[in-house]
């Protein structure tokens, strides 16, 4: 008997390129709030403690992270004993962009890092993949795949009905109309 070794079944491409444009979005939202926060602040303004900054900067904090940078950065000027809020509003600084941002930032649960080369993300294919389960799923996927080859041999000679296909097989075998492709059903119940 041979030693089982689990198989790929199946990979969602589609639900794993949907996770790297929220990625990609997630990434462009947060360049618009890195260069919105610059803009904002004085030129000459040094930010202490940097790490600390892309920390919180990373976590979607935008607006607080903002705040007390402006604070701190005004903070000598102005010798008033006001909040932030009331500093902003009197500079006419209007936060409400970056309010947006932070939100649609943080509407969007994946992480982004920041390392020595910029931000990025990773993200895991292993929620997107399917694999067997058991030497049995295995022999069924390669008996699966080599039906699914000869129907392919057979399409270029004759037509051949996919949802025949399926009920042929009790739905072994799939047809997925939008790739207009067969594909093994390891884990959908047969009749």
């Amino acid at each position: 008997m041979s030693k089982y070794k689990p198989m790929l079944v199946h990979f969602d491409k589609a639900g794993y390129d949907e996770q790297v444009k929220f990625a990609e979005f997630k990434k462009t939202v947060s360049d618009e709030a890195w260069l919105w926060i610059g803009e904002n602040l004085p030129e000459n303004h040094k930010i202490i403690h940097a790490d600390e900054f892309k920390g919180t900067f990373i976590k979607g904090n935008f607006v607080s992270l903002f705040k007390k940078e402006f604070l701190r950065a005004y903070r000598d000027k102005i010798k008033l004993d006001i909040s932030v809020d009331k500093l902003l509003e009197l500079m006419e600084v209007e936060i409400y962009r970056l309010e947006d941002l932070e939100r649609e930032y943080n509407l969007v649960t994946t992480d982004i890092e920041w390392g020595a080369e910029g931000k990025h993300y990773n993200i895991d294919k292993r929620p997107y993949e399917i694999w067997t389960k058991s030497s049995e799923e295995n022999q069924l996927l390669k008996d699966g795949r080599n039906l699914i080859e000869a129907v392919q041999k057979l399409g270029k000679h004759t037509k051949v009905y996919p949802q025949q296909i399926m009920l042929a097989t009790s739905n072994l075998i799939g047809y997925d109309l939008r790739k207009q492709e067969y594909k093994v059903m390891l884990h959908h119940k047969r009749v």
